[in-house]
């Protein structure tokens, strides 16, 4: 399964997950490029994205400065094992939402 990375400060966060599923991002696809001006896989070339910017992209959210690190990070934690356990399935984000 290919797999999405996930930027973090290890020795600070270490139960921030390596990477999660591709297919977890991908429906968003449109809000990471609205927020990073790139593609899924530029953004994997270049490392990814921290936990927050990942939850922006997930919820359909423009990106900004007001977050809580902390609270995206075990948000993350849950969405991908929700995914993964296929509790949550891979949804397209709203047309509009988050321009």
């Amino acid at each position: 399964m290919k797999r999405f990375p996930v930027l973090a400060d290890r020795r600070r966060e270490p139960e921030c997950p390596h990477d999660v599923p591709w297919a977890m991002l991908e429906p968003h696809e449109r809000q990471a490029q609205r927020n990073h001006q790139q593609t899924l896989e530029e953004l994997a070339d270049r490392g990814g994205l921290d936990p927050s910017e990942m939850m922006r992209v997930l919820e359909d959210r423009k990106w900004d400065h007001n977050f809580d690190a902390k609270k995206d990070l075990e948000s993350l934690i849950a969405a991908v094992k929700a995914f993964e356990s296929g509790i949550l399935s891979p949804v397209a984000g709203g047309e509009g939402v988050g321009e």
